[in-house]
């Protein structure tokens, strides 16, 4: 059963290319968020590891944040990961999984409170498979 491993928030992100090797870059890392005003706009990314998870077929994730009156005001709706297949054969299927992140810019900030994040990871399985 796939599972977030790691959930982090930062100013934002970017990928290091070192030959064929890419490296997620963290700039900023936050435990939480502090515009200098309210309301405001303000730009984050957020980072996640999810585990469990079958990176040699499709899987599809929804990110949605939400106001403390629980009003959505990012939700990606569908995002389809590309199957990525890894060399982790040697490791069993619940430590297999992959780091992403995503990027929000001028996101409005209307009140203050506490603000909620949620991953949805959908999995679609093969009729042949089961």
């Amino acid at each position: 059963m796939a599972r977030i491993s790691t959930f982090m928030y930062a100013e934002s992100t970017g990928i290091e290319v070192n030959g064929t090797n890419q490296k997620m870059q963290i700039n900023g890392p936050m435990h939480l968020f502090q515009p200098l005003f309210v309301p405001s706009q303000f730009s984050f990314s957020v980072i996640m590891g999810i585990l469990g998870m079958d990176t040699e077929q499709s899987n599809t994730i929804r990110f949605t944040f939400s106001s403390p009156k629980k009003e959505i005001i990012i939700d990606t709706n569908s995002i389809t990961l590309q199957p990525q297949p890894m060399e982790q054969g040697h490791l069993p299927p619940e430590l297999r999984g992959m780091m992403m992140n995503l990027d929000f810019r001028n996101v409005p900030l209307r009140e203050e409170g506490e603000y909620y994040s949620e991953v949805f990871l959908i999995r679609y399985f093969n009729s042949n498979k089961i």
